[in-house]
Formats: structure tokens, C-alpha cells, sequence
């Protein structure tokens, strides 16, 4: 029942063609917007893995302090570490605050944290951007083509009845009025 309305609306958005494109592109974007998520998330552990590295025996070793609290807020779980990475890379959280207690525990970790951040961002999710504006031209394109295809069947269909009109109008078939 709710597929049969889906159909309707859709049915309903083919006279709003810019409405159409977008509800089209993202319905075909699906699997491209799952395999981007699944690359940035791999990216995003891998870098979270070797950051529980280095945090790991700081964490066991020391007990208390600003520090420690601010290691265990970040970076106290795999989970929190993966939320952390996240948000740094997606904006939710400024990656410079993420990335100080790592600095403040080892100062090399600011350079493999600008890395990542340059990795994260201004490759892979400017790749995945790509591949949705490819995605999105392509849809334009073959609708472009579908809008072509259905103006010639009209004017085949409107040829036809002015011929047939024609024919009705020449009563006695000399090909003249």
C-alpha cells in the first residue's frame, strides 16, 4: 500500500522536473552513498586503531588529572575514538580540539592528525563528492534523453493527426481542399 502511493507521488512529481531529478538522484545514489559511508568509515578506524595505540598506556598508567580525563572524553573507547574521528572529520566537532590531548600526550600526533584530516576530507570525501556529481549527471543526462524521446513520440503523434485531419477534410481525395 504505501509502495502504491510512492508510485502516485512519483507519478505526480514527473510534471516537476527539477523536484523529480533530485528525488531520482538520491533514490540511485543508495548504493553509491553506502559504499562512500563503509570507505570513510574503514579510513576513520584505521587511523582510530593506531590512535588507541598510543593513548592505551597512557590511559592505564595514569590515573587522574585534566589530561587523563580529556584522553578518556576522546579517546576512552574504541567507540568514543570512532565518535571523535567522526566528528572531526564531518565538523561536528572542530578537529584541532580533538586533536589536543593527543598533542598535549605526544606533540608528533599534531602531524599524523593533520594528515588524517587532510586525508579524510580533502580526499576522500572530496572522491565521494565527485562520484555523487557524476551520478548526478548522469541521472540529468538520461532524463535529458527520456524528454527528447517523449517529444518525438508527441510530434509523431500530432503529425499523424493532422495528416488524419487532412484526409478528412479532402472529401474527394485529388490530395487538394
Amino acid at each position: 500500500l504505501r509502495l502504491t502511493r510512492a508510485v502516485r507521488l512519483v507519478r505526480v512529481l514527473r510534471f516537476s522536473q527539477s523536484l523529480r531529478l533530485m528525488i531520482v538522484g538520491i533514490a540511485s545514489s543508495a548504493k553509491s552513498l553506502l559504499w562512500a559511508s563503509v570507505l570513510l568509515l574503514l579510513v576513520i578506524y584505521m587511523y582510530a586503531v593506531l590512535v588507541l595505540q598510543v593513548v592505551a598506556d597512557e590511559l592505564v598508567e595514569a590515573n587522574e588529572g585534566k589530561h587523563v580525563e580529556a584522553l578518556k572524553g576522546y579517546y576512552g573507547s574504541l567507540i568514543l575514538t570512532l565518535y571523535t574521528l567522526f566528528g572531526s572529520v564531518t565538523g561536528g566537532l572542530s578537529w584541532q580540539e580533538g586533536a589536543e590531548p593527543l598533542v598535549d600526550l605526544y606533540p608528533s600526533m599534531r602531524l599524523a592528525s593533520v594528515i588524517f584530516i587532510m586525508f579524510a576530507v580533502l580526499c576522500v570525501l572530496n572522491v565521494i563528492t565527485g562520484v555523487f556529481v557524476e551520478n548526478a549527471f548522469k541521472i540529468h543526462n538520461e532524463d535529458e534523453e527520456r524528454a527528447i524521446m517523449e517529444l518525438l513520440e508527441h510530434r509523431k503523434h500530432w503529425i499523424t493527426e493532422v495528416k488524419n485531419l487532412f484526409t478528412l477534410a479532402d472529401k474527394q481525395g485529388s490530395g487538394c481542399f
